[in-house]
């Protein structure tokens, strides 16, 4: 399984990309990488501020990585339970179909190891002032029924990908 969760363009996209590039002078290559740059920031904040806010891991992890060139950007978090929030689990999951094959990496029967899981259960219950011992049919109830999907970072870099497109079809329209 992948330590990381991460959503972009297709292959056949950036080839597509890539050859519009070659037309492009130094002056619209640096405005098309600070566009890209941009880009990466807004798919990153509207992600934290969609992501539960229960617990500051998964927000902190969240972060844009900017390629050598700056003319590509991820959007990833290297929390091990992000696919988990993002797409739910179980009977609860809801996978875009465009992401199906991406999504079914993180397919599992149940958490890696119960104890740290029914640990961060517990402390969940701890800060919302649930009784502790509340935490185990949770953890249970969880693993038998799964969690509801809780998109952040698939909403986030969707929102933005028409804008960015529009904004790269706007600087190519230049002179």
């Amino acid at each position: 399984m992948s330590d990381q969760q991460t959503i972009g363009i297709s292959a056949a996209e950036m080839k597509r990309f890539q050859a519009q590039l070659k037309k492009f002078n130094e002056k619209k290559t640096k405005q098309l990488q600070d566009l890209t740059q941009l880009s990466g920031v807004k798919i990153t904040s509207a992600a934290k501020s969609k992501a539960p806010r229960y617990q500051s891991r998964l927000i902190n992890s969240i972060r844009p990585i900017a390629s050598k060139n700056r003319l590509s950007v991820r959007v990833n978090t290297n929390v091990e339970y992000a696919p988990f929030v993002e797409f739910g689990t179980k009977s609860k999951a809801q996978i875009p179909a465009e992401l199906a094959e991406y999504a079914s990496q993180f397919k599992t029967t149940s958490p890696a190891n119960f104890e740290q899981f029914y640990k961060d259960i517990k402390k969940w219950c701890q800060k919302k002032g649930i009784d502790e011992k509340a935490a185990y049919p949770i953890a249970v109830s969880l693993i038998k029924n799964g969690q509801r999907a809780q998109p952040f970072l698939y909403p986030a870099f969707k929102a933005e990908k028409s804008k960015f497109i529009n904004a790269i079809k706007q600087l190519i329209a230049k002179p």
